[in-house]
Order: structure tokens, then C-alpha cells, then sequence
């Protein structure tokens, strides 16, 4: 079971042993993604010029992410004094928002990367490699809607729609390198062959 991963990876990391957890990770379940998402959002409704309940709360949302981390103080008083028109935050978005029907799909991923300084900022939430493998995902959507004719406020909607599914979309996990043990659930191993194999936990009651 994946819940074991952590206590395996620990004991062969004491005894110096490379270990490389097998998985494909949910591209929603993540803070990069609904940051993404909740920027989006603002662009969107900045260009039409909308400024209800649903901004304020994706503006709090990317105000108390990894982009920003502001305070619980600094989002009371930011809400209290509905004093989200002269901040840098608001200043970026409206930028982000310019020439939205012009711009490519790619491009604007990349100016929303550029002006947050998203790639510098990765190491506060953590698994840099697998968040890069998320923004590469969303380059990938970003030109295939390009080629089904998505593009400025029709595209957002459309990948903003993506980000926020409840359908799991997997993309594949970090390889570690080929010079480790690998770690995986028996249903991930189905297909794959190794010239020694150890199954731990077999006396637990999921196996009873």
C-alpha cells in the first residue's frame, strides 16, 4: 500500500540505499495548480471587469499562496478595507490581462511563470521536479488548445476547467535514476519485470 511508502523510503535511506517511489501523481491535487487555477480566474474576470465574491476569493487564494504568503492579519485587513485595487497582486493581474485576444496560449502561460516568478518560488512548496512536470503539462494543454482554436478568454476558461476537475489526471512520476530500488503499489508493478522482487507487509489484514 502507497501509505507505506514513507516508513520503506526511511530505512533504506539509513542503511545509504537510492530508493525511487513509482507513482503518477494527480495533476489537481496540488497548491501549484490551484494557484494556477485561481490566477487564471483573476485574469479572466479583471478582463471582463467583474469584481464579485468569486474575485475576492480566488484574489485571497493566490494572496496567501507560496506566490505571496501573506498573513491571516495582513487578508483581514486586506478584506475589511476591500483595499484590493492598490496592490502589486492587482497591478500584475491587470498587466496579465492586456492584449488577452492577442496572445498566444504559450506566451501567456509564460508571462504568468515570468511575473510571479513561479520557477524561483517552487522551493517553498517543495517536489521542485514533479511541480516542473506540472508546468510542463500545462504548456502541453496550453498548444493543443492552440490547435483546437482556444485562445485569450475561451482558453482560460477551458483550462481552468481542466485544473479544477474532479477527474484524476495522472501525469508520470520522477524518475530517480535506473541505479535504485524501486518502490511501487502491486497494481502500479503490472507489466514490469525485475530480476528481484521483495513484498513487504504480506502478514497485514489488507492481505488477509
Amino acid at each position: 500500500k502507497s501509505n507505506n511508502f514513507d516508513l520503506i523510503t526511511r530505512v533504506f535511506n539509513y542503511f545509504g540505499i537510492p530508493t525511487e517511489i513509482v507513482k503518477n501523481d494527480n495533476l489537481a491535487s496540488n497548491s501549484l495548480i490551484y494557484t494556477f487555477s485561481s490566477i487564471l480566474n483573476l485574469i479572466n474576470l479583471i478582463k471582463e471587469k467583474v469584481f464579485d465574491e468569486d474575485f475576492k476569493l480566488s484574489y485571497l487564494s493566490v494572496a496567501r499562496s507560496f506566490i505571496y504568503c501573506m498573513s491571516d492579519d495582513e487578508l483581514t485587513n486586506l478584506v475589511l478595507d476591500n483595499d484590493f485595487y492598490s496592490t502589486s497582486l492587482y497591478e500584475s493581474i491587470v498587466k496579465l490581462s492586456n492584449n488577452l485576444e492577442i496572445k498566444s496560449n504559450c506566451s501567456l502561460i509564460e508571462e504568468i511563470i515570468d511575473e510571479f516568478d513561479i520557477i524561483n518560488k517552487l522551493s517553498l512548496i517543495g517536489d521542485i521536479e514533479q511541480n516542473l512536470m506540472r508546468i510542463e503539462y500545462i504548456y502541453s494543454l496550453a498548444s493543443n488548445y492552440s490547435s483546437l482554436g482556444f485562445n485569450g478568454v475561451s482558453f482560460i476558461n477551458k483550462l481552468k476547467e481542466v485544473l479544477d476537475s474532479e477527474f484524476k489526471i495522472e501525469i508520470k512520476g520522477f524518475d530517480g535514476g535506473s541505479d535504485s530500488v524501486k518502490i511501487m503499489t502491486i497494481h502500479k508493478s503490472k507489466g514490469l519485470e525485475y530480476p528481484l522482487v521483495y513484498l513487504p507487509f504480506l502478514t497485514s489484514t489488507f492481505f488477509n
